[in-house]
């Protein structure tokens, strides 16, 4: 699989193309290298968060870069490892002539970010926001930052279960309170709170009610919602509201557009 797509990065081909099979495969190949694939980006693209390196392949090349600031630095030296993994991975000779012919057949990578919204990716969210990074996400749209945190990448999606079917486990997807705390920060630049109207405790569960209230460029915007947290014997009263208010929190987000890949039901 990796041989078709490196020969005609070598011999410089400009119309070498993906399909998501080829895809998944480089994908499975360079996770031991602590690289996953960025769903939100135009061209296939891998990550690793650890040493904020990418490989991009773009109209018949490899490119490395280094994520600064939010931005892709393309053309500046990246870490051993990433060398490693595109020797490795994408410079293989372990196919057979016939399997290298076969795979080069149909090489379209599906794109399920909307034509309308295709962007450039934001890069990943950092634990730590500096001045410099501020100021920059400033000066972009507020629709742009809104528009941004639609898609949600693969690391950040997690699975629970949350029933069974004919004895089979029927699981949702999710992400993080924390992360979906950071991409607000990131839309709304910290000018943002959540207001509580009301909590309700008995004996099997808590629910908060209230209000986000969020500043996107000066305009004020306002999602009412209902978190809910149940009650056991490890989680008082106070734990189960702190988690219904989180909860409460994040569907307020997710009404505003935020991780719609993950709470419209496209994944």
């Amino acid at each position: 699989m990796a041989s078709c797509l490196s020969r005609m990065v070598r011999k410089g081909k400009s119309t070498m193309k993906t399909t998501q099979e080829h895809i998944d495969g480089f994908s499975k190949a360079l996770e031991p290298f602590g690289f996953y694939l960025l769903k939100i980006s135009k061209n296939p693209t891998w990550v690793n968060a650890k040493i904020q390196n990418g490989i991009e392949v773009s109209a018949g090349d490899i490119k490395t870069f280094k994520i600064e600031m939010g931005e892709r630095k393309y053309d500046v030296e990246t870490e051993a490892i990433t060398k490693k993994a595109i020797n490795e991975v994408f410079y293989k000779k372990e196919e057979t002539k016939k399997e290298e012919q076969k795979e080069c057949m149909d090489l379209e990578r599906p794109s399920r970010v909307p034509a309308e919204i295709k962007k450039e990716v934001v890069g990943i969210l950092p634990d730590f926001f500096t001045e410099e990074l501020m100021n920059k996400w400033k000066a972009l749209p507020g629709i742009k930052r809104l528009l941004d945190v639609q898609y949600t990448p693969d690391h950040q999606v997690y699975q629970i279960k949350v029933g069974t079917d004919q004895g089979k486990d029927v699981m949702a997807s999710y992400v993080k309170a924390n992360y979906m705390i950071t991409e607000a920060n990131y839309v709304f630049l910290f000018d943002w709170n959540y207001e509580v109207t009301e909590v309700s405790i008995s004996e099997t569960g808590v629910s908060v009610r209230g209000i986000f209230v969020g500043n996107l460029d000066g305009k004020i915007m306002k999602k009412s919602s209902v978190g809910y947290q149940e009650r056991n014997k490890k989680m008082d009263a106070q734990q189960a509201t702190k988690a219904a208010l989180t909860d409460a929190i994040k569907k307020a987000l997710s009404y505003m557009g935020f991780n719609r890949d993950v709470y419209g039901g496209e994944i």
